[in-house]
């Protein structure tokens, strides 16, 4: 029976500053709570672009996939930028170093740090992150029966950039383990990745430009016994994919175009059943043909092993009234790369897939925004595609590993939207809504779903703020779950040193029937934290 997924979420913020953990260097406007519309690009490659907006909801400007000299040479942020309030930054000769620390502790055994360190101000800029977080004995069950998360995260970048260079690297590993909640012989599943990029883009003089991409990422899954020697379980190898991106663009006056190769290769060593090789080129144009209207265009020629040759494209174009009104409308034939690492990612709880299939297919979306008074922001966004290989979680879980299969849905029409309401009614009170709906126009297909809203206060210092959130879940079958109410206050004590306490899902015991993240897997229920962050 089709489902339909619909996210309604309604913000009254009374100050529009940051509130809880603050921005990091490289979104220091970010307002609490971030609610930003994530915009799925339907060609092959993503390609990041805004409309002339602070905002960026809605990718009405399409160029090509190459850096201008304005992308080249971005500002570097502000140290004092970085946390308003904060001591300045130990500096030592020219260098400029930042360092934040947040640690905190509460119920069901919940332990937590985080540490940020940034080089900032001089070549090359680099930061360092590592956060840690589990909590075992949730939803009212004793330590050590499987009820329980833990996640670990490393992450570093590093990046060099002159006006006709640009030099980044990146990389990092993560591991997210979540017990099975005695649904299984197997005590827990650890889903593990690791990544890294190196970017490199060159300016020839002021029309063409040259970049490249190289990318390797790895993901695993495993499960845990709970009883020695068999504690870790791999189940089965990894996943190891490395890929390569050569483009070279052109950009003469109101034309830019930008021609694009890349190559993929994925492998899962003892099994060559999973081996994939992918081929792309990719022909990107755009012309500014008035001052309020654009045409922009992709072509290209993608195969991948055991499938023929396809030929993914996009033609759209874009319109501007001044200030106040955007409209972009395109369509065309996507393809969708399949890995273990998005499927893993995706599903909570999910099986290794009996196979890893790409999906493709026809498409066409629209966005309109209308800006009034500079204040008020009005955006509709719609997609309406066909999927060859719609990827969900099965109704069940194994028996055996507790783990859900991956089921693909073939040639399914889905539509979704994601549409935005802002409304500041004084320079401390605003109202943001939005709506996101799916709706499966044929095959078979369960979707969850969620509403919910944010009430979040600040003083106009900065000293201390509060938040009470709510929302409603439907699980991947459709069904509602309870309520789920939270809140959470800080207080800065000293210009680097800000104090947290918070609560999650606060109405839990008051119910009988237990919400979900698939079923039978429970969510953590009540829980509550205090934390502290040192900035230095």
């Amino acid at each position: 029976m089709k489902k339909y997924l619909v996210a309604i979420s309604l913000v009254v913020c009374l100050t529009l500053p940051a509130f809880a953990e603050e921005a990091e260097p490289d979104d220091p406007d970010a307002m609490f709570p971030s609610i930003v519309l994530e915009i799925d690009d339907l060609s092959i490659e993503k390609i990041d672009v805004g409309i002339k907006d602070e905002v960026q909801l809605l990718p009405f400007e399409r160029e090509a996939p190459l850096p201008d000299p304005a992308q080249i040479q971005v500002a570097e942020p502000q140290a004092a930028a970085i946390i308003p309030g904060a001591l300045p930054p130990y500096t030592m000769g020219d260098k400029t170093f930042f360092t934040k620390v947040l640690f905190g502790a509460g119920l069901a055994n919940s332990l937590m740090s985080e540490i940020t360190f940034y080089r900032l101000g001089q070549q090359p800029v680099v930061k360092l992150f590592y956060s840690h977080d589990n909590s075992d004995g949730f939803a009212g069950h004793q330590v050590g029966l499987g009820y329980s998360t833990r996640q670990d995260l490393f992450e570093g970048s590093v990046k060099y950039q002159t006006p006709e260079f640009l030099f980044a690297a990146s990389g990092g590993f993560s591991q997210t383990e979540r017990g099975l909640q005695e649904q299984s012989t197997y005590f827990s599943v650890i889903n593990q990745f690791s990544n890294g990029t190196v970017d490199l883009a060159l300016k020839l003089g002021d029309l063409v430009t040259v970049s490249s991409a190289t990318t390797f990422y790895s993901a695993g899954l495993q499960v845990t016994s709970g009883t020695h020697p068999a504690w870790t379980v791999t189940y089965p190898p990894l996943e190891l994919s490395v890929s390569e991106k050569i483009t070279g663009g052109l950009r003469w006056e109101v034309i830019q175009a930008a021609l694009e190769l890349s190559y993929s290769f994925r492998a899962i060593p003892g099994n060559s059943a999973y081996e994939m090789h992918r081929f792309n080129a990719k022909l990107d144009a755009g012309a500014d043909i008035a001052d309020w209207i654009r045409l922009d265009g992709e072509v290209g020629i993608s195969t991948f092993t055991g499938t023929p040759y396809l030929v993914p494209f996009e033609v759209g174009v874009s319109g501007y009234a001044a200030d106040w009104f955007s409209l972009r409308i395109s369509g065309g034939y996507r393809v969708v790369p399949c890995n273990l690492q998005d499927l893993i990612t995706e599903i909570p709880f999910a099986d290794f897939p009996a196979e890893l299939i790409d999906n493709h297919g026809w498409f066409g979306k629209a966005a309109i925004q209308f800006s009034f008074s500079n204040a008020i922001l009005l955006v509709l966004e719609g997609t309406l595609s066909h999927n060859q290989a719609f990827a969900t979680p099965a109704v069940t879980p194994d028996l055996a590993t507790g783990l859900f299969p991956v089921v693909y849905t073939q040639n399914i029409t889905v539509f979704e939207t994601d549409s935005r309401l802002r409304f500041p009614i004084f320079s401390w009170l605003s109202i943001d809504a939005v709506l996101r709906l799916t709706i499966p126009f044929s095959g078979s297909l369960s979707m969850p779903g969620e509403i919910g809203g944010v009430l979040a206060a600040e003083e106009p210092g900065g000293g201390y703020g509060m938040s009470v959130s709510t929302f409603i879940k439907a699980d991947a079958s459709g069904t509602a779950g309870n309520p789920v109410l939270s809140a959470q206050a800080f207080f800065r004590a000293f210009d680097n040193i800000t104090f947290f306490i918070e609560a999650t899902d606060i109405l839990s015991p008051l119910f009988e029937k237990p919400n979900f993240i698939l079923a039978p897997y429970l969510t953590p229920g009540i829980q509550a934290r205090f934390k502290i962050q040192i900035s230095l």
